[in-house]
């Protein structure tokens, strides 16, 4: 029940004396609640959120002077009391309760950390989001409620370390017992309050005024936590232009804790695993530290904005946390000047973007109604909202400007410290500040399904605009969805000038050409006349790409191939760049889609295209780092380009004898280039090897000591490296090679032993190495061997890749004698999976043809 709405007497602080000693099941506490009037109509009535406490003894005092003794009515999570009526015109009063409160003892992660909490190891900590610190005191436990907590705690142990919300103002020490006094807080929701006691080893560095401190049973190793933090701090500080109030923010290292990490207001809690640094080369301690950094950025800017002004109710999570996630990957970016924060924050883009393409998705905000059921927070927001969520922020601030922004934030949480405040204050604030209508804009994101397509057309010296909601299997037209327009936020860029405009229209008509159009990257944007491919910068081809890459067929026109290949000249010599790889890979989808779908004389004149490109393929720089990610795996593509020209074959053969002798050190892109390179042009000795690496264990083995970690974990190299070596085998030219690979899965599905050889059909049938006699021998094999591979995996979904793929092979060819041994195949062995394979066989035929279709014209 919402307290907030029916409570007349509202809490003004609390003043908590809590006794926690030894191995006891529960703990005793004293609570001095002083009341203020802030109901709408005066009641007698007045409750509190409790669970799993009791209260044992209720005084009431107004004016210092005891009114009188009150008998509590507990209900399932709560206590109510009647007030006197004498008390129905008084200002203020003080309620004084004595409780007894249970602990809860945790020794794995299976126990849920709520309330008060012990570990096996001896520290006492506290959880309370949401509704559990009604567990710890009894409170109005509600996130619009904000109260000053006094707080003191004495336990029997003098050796302890206490730390909570606030500094320590005083230490009480006798024989029997120790108290630690902490100062007043300022007004704070409850769901925030927090202490930590135990012994604890302590780390701490100055970030300005502020005093940053890391605690943990044992803190080696966590000087770079620490140095972070700080750094942090100072950096969120600079961005908002916001002073942080209190003098100290403390992070500790929980041995247990069940949501992983807790933004409690200036005493953070980790669990402990998730501040462990790798151990190992330079790239594994990068990846290491950039998921501890995350964590610790993503608390610490909860400490401005979720915490120092906090939201009003649940409904909100979705964008508290978005603006964490969002905001501290933005802190760490202008920490590190590096690029690599963007390129990780746009890789969960695709996912999201795959995810709301669906006709049946939902909306950010539903229609759900706000309840006070402490798992409700669970029910505001799943990663798809909190991804959106993210991409909506990142919308805003590029339209207004990153500092700009980051200053609109900062006075907003000013004008509000220390208030609860919700989302819609916020766009309100924005709009007041930018003369855009903010919250109509994010209305039309949040409560619409799905992202927009835009389509930019140029025509008798004007421009047309036109949006519609994106759906992967159909144009909006062909279903019964509402194509509400997006409140779309762009940049017209216009000789030099960038004028904003907010699309609100289905359409709209400019009276002249800009240049080209930037629009948020929760929308694809595809132009429709090629005279803007020579305008694109760096960062508008990347999301060309990018849309490109996504876009189903149905939307792809021959102008999308032609700008594409007209600013493949202003890539040239900068293929190894975040745009250049974006490039490659989508070159890399159409030119499979072209070779499906073309004659032998298509084929060759896009492989004299791409020769025209200048690909070149270095190997001399292995030494992988985070800066060079992008720079390898753009190399990789354009060896494999390479290798389907037969470049590069020597020293990637060379490298294959290297790597399966434990005695090289490269990326898993480059090992994954030279065991492509042995499937098109190795000799038989070299192709048994690779073919060896996917049953013999010493030698994937000893092939992984020369795979670069890239700050994973080993097992989970190893499954991608098993990936890497079957797929490339899927690259396989030679009759007797392949003779040899389709024997050898056959005896692996009979021994039950599936190994992912769908991804190698998957290249067979459709890949850059596939070839007519390719595609033959591979249909012949399934059509003989049916019922043994049926047998061993007709109900996975594997198999049905398999079999789509054999499909492939056949439908793929275009053939009339083909096509009549297909159906007589399936007539003989009809079954719903064969149908099934059949359909997405003759749909994946379609969509290469259309490509194809597109081609010509363009690049022969």
């Amino acid at each position: 029940m919402l307290l907030s709405l029916s409570n007349y007497w509202v809490p003004e602080k609390y003043t908590l004396d809590l006794k926690i000693q030894g191995d006891r099941p529960n703990f005793h506490g004293h609570c001095a609640i002083d009341l203020v009037p802030g109901g709408n109509t005066a009641s007698q009535k007045f409750q509190l959120h409790a669970t799993k406490l009791i209260v044992t003894k209720a005084v009431l005092f107004e004016g210092g002077n005891e009114v009188a003794q009150i008998k509590p009515t507990r209900g399932s999570d709560s206590v109510s009391f009647e007030f006197p009526q004498e008390t129905s015109n008084s200002r203020s009063l003080r309620l004084e309760l004595d409780y007894l409160a249970v602990q809860t003892k945790v020794s794995s992660m299976a126990t849920p950390t709520t309330g008060v909490f012990k570990s096996s190891s001896g520290i006492w900590a506290t959880h309370c989001q949401p509704g559990w610190a009604s567990s710890v005191f009894p409170c109005v436990d509600e996130p619009v409620c904000r109260a000053k907590i006094q707080l003191t705690i004495t336990t029997d142990d003098p050796e302890y370390t206490c730390i909570a919300n606030m500094p320590l103002a005083d230490t009480k020490v006798s024989q029997e017992s120790c108290s630690f006094v902490f100062q007043e807080s300022l007004p704070m929701p409850t769901h925030l309050f927090a202490f930590v006691l135990g012994k604890l080893q302590m780390l701490t560095k100055k970030a300005g005024d502020i005093t940053v401190n890391v605690y943990a049973e044992n803190t080696k190793g966590l000087e770079c936590v620490l140095s972070t933090a700080s750094a942090a701090t100072t950096r969120i500080g600079d961005l908002l232009n916001v002073e942080y109030p209190i003098p100290k923010i403390d992070i500790v290292a929980l041995p247990f804790l069940s949501d992983g990490a807790m933004e409690n207001w200036s005493l953070i809690t980790v669990a402990g695993q998730h501040l462990i640094y790798t151990s190992g080369d330079a790239d594994s301690k990068w990846n290491s530290s950039k998921s501890v950094r995350e964590i610790v950025v993503h608390e610490l800017v909860h400490q401005w904005l979720g915490d120092l002004c906090s939201f009003k109710s649940w409904d909100n999570t979705w964008f508290n946390e978005s603006f964490a996630t969002w905001m501290g990957i933005r802190v760490l970016e202008s920490m590190d000047q590096t690029g690599l924060w963007q390129t990780h924050l746009d890789h969960d883009l695709v996912q999201l973007l795959q995810i709301d393409s669906h006709v049946q998705n939902s909306p950010v905000i539903g229609n759900h109604q706000t309840n006070d059921s402490p798992s409700y927070i669970g029910e505001t927001f799943d990663p798809k909202t909190y991804s959106k969520g993210i991409y909506l922020l990142e919308m805003l601030s590029s339209f207004v400007g990153f500092e700009t922004f980051c200053g609109y934030v900062g006075e907003f949480i000013s004008k509000n410290k220390c208030m609860s405040i919700s989302t819609l204050d916020f766009w309100l604030f924005l709009k007041e500040k930018t003369a855009f209508d903010v919250p109509t804009m994010v209305n039309s994101w949040v409560r619409n399904k799905g992202f927009p397509i835009l389509l930019v057309t140029a025509n008798d010296g004007k421009c047309t605009i036109e949006q519609h909601r994106y759906l992967d299997s159909a144009s909006i037209e062909d279903t019964n969805e509402e194509d509400v327009p997006f409140h779309i936020p762009l940049i017209l860029v216009q000789e030099g000038q960038l004028v904003k405009k907010v699309l609100t229209d289905r359409r709209v008509v400019l009276d002249t050409i800009p240049d080209s159009v930037i629009a948020p990257k929760l929308a694809l944007l595809l132009y429709r006349d090629p005279i803007f491919a020579e305008r694109l910068n760096g960062d508008q081809i990347f999301k060309l790409c990018f849309d490109l890459n996504f876009v189903a067929d149905i939307y792809r026109t021959k102008v999308d191939l032609e700008i594409f290949k007209r600013i493949a000249d202003s890539l040239k010599s900068k293929w190894h760049t975040r745009e250049g790889l974006k490039y490659l890979q989508l070159l890399m989808q159409l030119s499979n889609s072209i070779t499906v779908g073309s004659s032998r004389q298509g084929t060759e004149k896009l492989q004299k295209w791409i020769e025209s490109l200048d690909l070149q393929f270095n190997l001399e720089d292995t030494e992988l780092s985070e800066t060079k990610r992008i720079s390898f795996e753009s190399n990789a593509l354009c060896g494999l380009f390479g290798l389907s020209q037969g470049k590069n074959v020597k020293e990637l053969l060379e490298l294959f004898d290297s790597i399966v002798k434990g005695s090289a050190s490269v990326p898993l892109c480059y090992a994954s280039l030279a065991f492509v390179a042995v499937a098109i042009h190795g000799d038989i000795k070299r192709y048994n090897t690779l073919l060896s690496l996917t049953d013999d264990d010493n030698l994937i083995l000893k092939t992984l000591d020369s795979i670069q970690k890239e700050g994973r974990q080993r097992s989970e190299i190893l499954k991608s490296l098993t990936t890497q070596i079957v797929q490339s085998l899927g690259f396989t030219r030679s009759a007797d090679s392949l003779r040899k690979l389709l024997a050898h899965i056959l005896a692996r599905l009979k021994k039950g032993k599936e190994d992912q050889y769908h991804l190698c059909f998957e290249q067979l049938s459709g890949g850059l190495a596939a070839t007519s006699e390719v595609r033959r021998m591979v249909w012949e094999w399934f059509r003989t061997n049916y019922r043994t591979l049926l047998k061993n995996g007709d109900r996975s979904k594997d198999f049905m890749v398999l079999a789509t793929s054999c499909f492939n092979c056949n439908t793929f060819e275009v053939s009339g004698e083909l096509d009549k041994e297909l159906k007589t195949f399936i007539k003989k062995n009809d079954s719903l999976v064969l149908r099934k394979s059949l359909e997405h066989s003759r749909s994946e035929l379609k969509a290469h043809q259309g490509v194809y279709e597109l081609a010509k014209g363009v690049f022969w």
